[in-house]
């Protein structure tokens, strides 16, 4: 009588297993989206279609004002403010005081041909720029910085005038040779020789200038010599 209800317990056990309805496995709701790209900035716009406060300074606008310096042609451009100090020495802020940079460049970014000018420690020396080897000044006021970093309180961009790259296959070798001299009240005297090349493979441009100046007052005595080669 012992085996008999063993037994039909088990087979009450089993029927209800095997009676319980199984849930159906649901498809996963899930879905994969198409891979999204986000431009910044779009290549081939007016600069009146960029979606940023930017300055332009053309080299038409540079030759406006003397070859010696900077200052004239960039405080043309409005939210930016330059001085100098001493010649040579330059102070330089974007849409800010100048007090919080008494002695130099902060908070901002500077490149040359693309390439980072301010070192890892936020100076940026501007008097080794040779003002005559600037083709154009692009500066970005405002959030657009970012676009090269954060934190940072704008972007001056200085781009050299070297040839450009050949566009087509039947472009001939191109070279330049140039030399400007110019001079002034107090001992004020400059010259500048440059020569360029360009052909398929290479665009090459090396500058040697020489700039001095007795200056109107005492220790404002400048003189500065620059070797600069440049090459993509």
């Amino acid at each position: 009588m012992k085996y008999i209800t063993t037994l039909f317990l088990l087979s009450l056990s089993f029927s209800g297993i095997t009676q319980t309805e199984v849930p159906p496995i649901e498809n996963d709701s899930v879905k994969t989206l198409s891979p999204v790209l986000i431009k910044g900035y779009e290549s081939g716009r007016s600069l009146a279609e960029t979606p940023v406060a930017i300055g332009y300074i053309s080299a038409k606008d540079l030759e406006r004002y003397s070859n010696t310096s900077l200052l004239p042609s960039v405080n043309t451009i409005p939210g930016v403010r330059m001085e100098e100090r001493s010649p040579g020495s330059y102070r330089l802020n974007i849409r800010g005081s100048l007090l919080r940079s008494p002695f130099g460049v902060r908070n901002l970014k500077i490149y040359w041909n693309d390439m980072p000018f301010t070192d890892a420690g936020g100076n940026t020396y501007l008097n080794l720029v040779d003002p005559t080897s600037i083709g154009s000044i692009e500066v970005l006021k405002g959030p657009g910085g970012s676009l090269y970093g954060a934190n940072t309180g704008g972007i001056v961009v200085l781009h050299t005038d070297d040839l450009p790259l050949f566009q087509q296959e039947n472009d001939i070798k191109k070279s330049r040779f140039r030399v400007q001299l110019n001079g002034g009240s107090y001992g004020n005297f400059g010259e500048q020789a440059q020569w360029k090349y360009r052909d398929h493979k290479i665009s090459s441009s090396f500058t040697q200038s020489h700039q001095q100046a007795e200056g109107y007052r005492d220790n404002s005595r400048l003189k500065k010599n620059v070797l600069q080669w440049n090459g993509q």
